[in-house]
């Protein structure tokens, strides 16, 4: 799977509001570290988050201006 791929991904769940699909792009061990936090989390941590950014903001969605891998 390509960077891309992973990204869009990624982002058709968030977008979508899939907070199961969001989460099983994620390695079980992966980290988060969502901008303006003060530390990286587990993806159980972000995924609540998540849910609950969605309650707050249910018109939420994200659009990637551009992808790159190294």
């Amino acid at each position: 799977m390509s960077p891309r791929d992973l990204v869009a991904g990624l982002v058709a769940a968030y977008n979508e509001h899939d907070a199961e699909r969001h989460a099983s792009w994620y390695a079980h061990d992966a980290t988060v570290h969502p901008a303006g936090w003060t530390h990286a989390v587990d993806v159980t941590a972000w995924i609540s988050a998540f849910t609950l950014m969605l309650e707050a903001f249910p018109d939420l969605t994200v659009h990637p201006a551009l992808v790159t891998s190294g």
